[in-house]
């Protein structure tokens, strides 16, 4: 290999530790309530939108949503799994995984999630950071 093949392969594997990080990182935050850890992962202008919901431009928005969730559930629980990711440019990467969610409402009652999510990532002066989430709710548990 020549020293650009290792920098390009280096580079790349960078980019793809850091895409798993964030999206643990996100979810861990969401989880245990914690706006600061949750964000972080976030682009100022990320978009996040999981069907059925709401598009949710800005991190505003992002974290708005995060307070209505945290509203309506006295605990929430998220699993990422199959994670792929994909670095398309030197600025851009892609991610796809499978997602399930159980969140525990403040009655008692439980809500089981299961869907597709596709991830957008962005590097920002040498940070990368999520750009977009897509997620596609396949299965719920009581149906909506």
């Amino acid at each position: 290999m020549t020293a650009g093949e290792i920098t390009a392969a280096l580079d790349e594997v960078q980019a793809k530790l850091a895409g798993a990080y964030l999206v643990a990182e996100w979810f861990h935050g969401i989880d245990n309530r914690d706006f600061d850890r949750a964000m972080a992962a976030w682009h100022p202008e990320g978009v996040s939108c999981i069907t059925p919901g709401p598009v949710l431009h800005g991190s505003s928005a992002i974290r708005a949503d995060l307070e209505r969730v945290w509203a309506a559930y006295a605990e929430v629980y998220h699993w990422i799994t199959n994670l792929s990711l994909t670095v398309t440019g030197d600025k851009t990467m892609q991610g796809e995984c499978r997602i399930a969610f159980l969140g525990i409402r403040r009655s008692g009652a439980t809500v089981r999630e299961v869907g597709t999510l596709l991830l957008d990532y962005t590097r920002t002066e040498g940070t990368w950071l999520l750009s977009r989430e897509t997620g596609t709710i396949q299965h719920r548990d009581p149906a909506a």
